[in-house]
């Protein structure tokens, strides 16, 4: 934990708070309390014999470096500037063909009386290596996604029992049971959408998804878009179940596209464009305004 406070405290009780860097037991609860919320989940040493939990992007909770990260804004110890990266969910499809077609929009592949008007983005899997539209169905065939008939929600089975096809009444969302995938979009603003720039958000995004999801056994296909000059995107589809029969899921709260921010913002200051990630509710007009009065402060949102 001494890492995350390099600088005084100010406080007129700083020898009684403060000592080698550390701070008391008393008060790293309440600040990890304060930010982290009751959790299982802490950073600094373990305070008991028994194991840590493992601490996992493909679970509720911010990932470490997000900790890390809040925890520097939060005690005015941030030092970088830049603009704010963008992550979105775009997309959790539950069928196979919906995943196909999350895959052969992000590659712009098209019917073919549309192909003058579209113009193909280039697809990569996992490792960077690119792929073709023939070896979608190939790619695909990898990522253990289940037959609509296996992925039946209870309710359409019920219908289905009751009436063959009967199930077909109820909406894709419903009928289905499992997201196969899960579609992100990670765009930067205002940086053009020269060479140079293109290819260190390139290089980027091939970090940030192995970090993610290839190194934790998430098959991906992913693609960069440059249709808009002044904010060039990467499309990202992940398979939702690893090799390992793990689950990738996203959190009601929002923590885990907020630790995705995190680490995508710290690839991109590292291949040279700067960028940062920072919650709503932590930047200095935000938080003087609820101070103030102007704007409330909700409690029904995760406090990490």
């Amino acid at each position: 934990m001494d890492r995350f406070y390099d600088g005084s405290l100010e406080d007129e009780r700083e020898q009684n708070r403060v000592q080698m860097g550390r701070f008391d037991e008393a008060e790293a609860r309440y600040w990890e309390d304060i930010i982290c919320g009751p959790s299982a989940y802490r950073f600094g040493p373990a305070r008991t014999k028994s194991a840590r939990p493992c601490k996992r992007l493909t679970g509720s909770g911010l990932s470490d470096a997000a900790v890390r990260d809040r925890v520097r804004v939060l005690t005015n110890s941030y030092h970088f500037r830049g603009k704010e990266v963008i992550v979105k969910a775009a997309g959790s499809p539950k069928t196979i063909r919906g995943v196909r077609g999350a895959v052969r929009y992000i590659g712009r592949i098209t019917k073919l009386e549309e192909k003058e008007e579209a113009e193909p983005a280039q697809l990569y899997d996992g490792w960077g290596r690119e792929v073709s539209e023939g070896d979608i169905e190939s790619e695909l065939a990898q990522w253990s996604l289940r037959t609509d008939r296996d992925n039946l929600s209870r309710r359409a089975r019920e219908l289905k029992d009751q009436d063959e096809g009967g199930e077909r009444a109820l909406s894709e969302r419903e009928r289905f049971w499992n997201v196969q995938a899960r579609h992100f979009i990670w765009s930067i603003a205002d940086d053009g959408d020269d060479e140079t720039t293109i290819e260190k958000l390139r290089r980027s995004a091939l970090v940030t998804i192995d970090t993610l999801f290839t190194a934790q056994g998430f098959p991906c296909l992913w693609a960069l878009h440059r249709d808009h000059a002044d904010h060039p995107h990467v499309h990202v589809v992940v398979g939702a179940v690893s090799e390992n029969g793990e689950r990738l899921r996203c959190d009601l709260h929002g923590d885990y596209l907020y630790s995705m921010r995190v680490e995508l913002a710290a690839n991109l200051r590292t291949a040279g464009l700067g960028y940062i990630a920072t919650l709503r509710e932590d930047r200095t007009a935000m938080r003087e305004d609820i101070l103030s009065g102007a704007r409330p402060l909700r409690f029904d949102k995760s406090m990490t």
